[in-house]
């Protein structure tokens, strides 16, 4: 959602109706930024609990993001440890997109069997000057019997 308004209450909430509206959109075809915050959300299914060893994520903007997993906050970066509205501007625009977060381990309590959602709020530091929202996100399941590599060694 990017209207320069407040989101729905629900709209971390994987059953959220308020959502049904927003536009759905690819990478680079959600227009103008208008107003200090976007909303972005995801639906995924998870058929089967006990397949995955591990949930993790990955973030990369120039503004301040928060992270919600099924309505829980998982991560914050770049905004002001106050309460956060609509109007909270980031802390600091970077000249470049930065990876601001690199594999976060996420709890497995925060899923359920079925429809989950992941859901970010990116928070701009000048709204007068932004017209485009850099922001990008990878999320990354790991089988129970697999492993990963990072950087060339397995974990």
């Amino acid at each position: 959602m990017n209207s320069g308004a407040s989101a729905p209450t629900d709209w971390t909430q994987p059953q959220s109706s308020a959502t049904s509206t927003w536009k759905e959109a690819k990478p680079g075809e959600f227009g103008d930024f208008v107003g200090t915050t976007a909303y972005f959300r995801k639906t995924f299914i998870v058929d089967n609990l006990d397949s995955y060893a591990s949930l993790a994520f990955s973030v990369k903007t120039t503004y301040g993001v928060i992270v919600y997993i099924n309505g829980e906050q998982v991560y914050s970066y770049n905004m002001p440890d106050e309460a956060i509205t609509y109007n909270t501007k980031c802390e600091v625009k970077h000249n470049q997109l930065m990876n601001v977060g690199s594999s976060i381990a996420v709890q497995y309590s925060n899923l359920v069997l079925g429809a989950n959602v992941v859901c970010f709020e990116v928070h701009v530091a000048d709204p007068s000057v932004a017209n485009i929202i850099d922001f990008d996100s990878t999320i990354q399941f790991t089988a129970e019997s697999s492993f990963r590599l990072l950087d060339g060694v397995a974990s």
